[in-house]
């Protein structure tokens, strides 16, 4: 059909459907959907941040159902639970679906094989997230989901000025990012490297800060982001708390605030 009639023909059946009451959940020019009301994006309209959501899910759903194909699981049952996972049913679903499990055992089974996406380096479509440098580029994501949690995230923030602690934490976050001895490691999608899943800010032996978005976390990108030789962390949220090795100490000084001193 020629494009002219084509349009024509769109353009006559969506008035119908307009006068009819039917309410068309996408843009009919991207296809993109205009809300999204699931639990990842409940409330959020921001479009950049769904572009790059439906970017992250599509990839991740991509290169976990080329496990289907070129993946050794350990039976048949676990090749079943992950086929399922890819076709977007919860643990809970899956459990009903199989038989004589539990959601439990079907979360544990899909965490295991969701780990191969950090580890397989010689199959391109599996190694789905990569670790790089971080780039002036990277700055908004790290102060927005540094700010944010640093506030909310702690009961003694709760009588502070909200305007007053975020400028002056932002500062502070600047300070530490650029300071020579400060490292920042970015988590990011491979073939995607603007697409960010999670980040760390380390200084020698110590951690600044580890953050992962909630759907990728529990596959051990916050262990390839976090050196094995960290003895000490800067702050302490109540899910840091939770998180934090007993061995650690708690340091919030930058080394050369440490040397000033001495």
């Amino acid at each position: 059909m020629e494009a002219k009639k084509l349009k024509a023909l769109q353009a006559e059946w969506y008035k119908k459907l307009k006068e009819s009451g039917f309410v068309e959940i996408e843009d009919t020019k991207s296809g993109a959907l205009k809300e999204w009301s699931g639990h990842y994006v409940q409330g959020k309209r921001d479009k950049d941040f769904a572009r790059d959501l439906i970017r992250e899910v599509d990839t991740y759903f991509h290169s976990a159902r080329s496990l289907l194909h070129g993946f050794s699981f350990g039976c048949s049952r676990d090749k079943r639970i992950w086929n399922l996972h890819c076709n977007g049913l919860s643990t809970r679903q899956i459990a009903s679906r199989i038989g004589n499990i539990d959601h439990c055992t079907v979360y544990q089974v899909i965490k295991k094989i969701r780990a191969v996406f950090l580890d397989v380096k010689d199959v391109p479509s599996i190694n789905l997230v990569k670790i790089r440098n971080g780039t002036i580029e990277d700055e908004a994501f790290i102060y927005s989901t540094w700010l944010r949690p640093l506030y909310y995230d702690n009961e003694e923030n709760s009588e502070i000025n909200k305007e007053k602690f975020m400028k002056a934490n932002a500062n502070r976050i600047k300070q530490i990012t650029t300071y020579p001895s400060v490292n920042v490691k970015i988590a990011c999608l491979s073939d995607a490297p603007d697409v960010i899943l999670g980040y760390a800010v380390i200084e020698w032996r110590k951690l600044w800060w580890v953050y992962v978005k909630k759907a990728w976390r529990e596959m051990g990108i916050a262990k390839k982001l976090v050196p094995g030789n960290i003895v000490s962390c800067a702050y302490l949220t109540r899910l840091g708390k939770s998180l934090k090795p007993p061995a650690w100490d708690v340091d919030p000084y930058l080394k050369k605030e440490v040397e000033r001193e001495l």
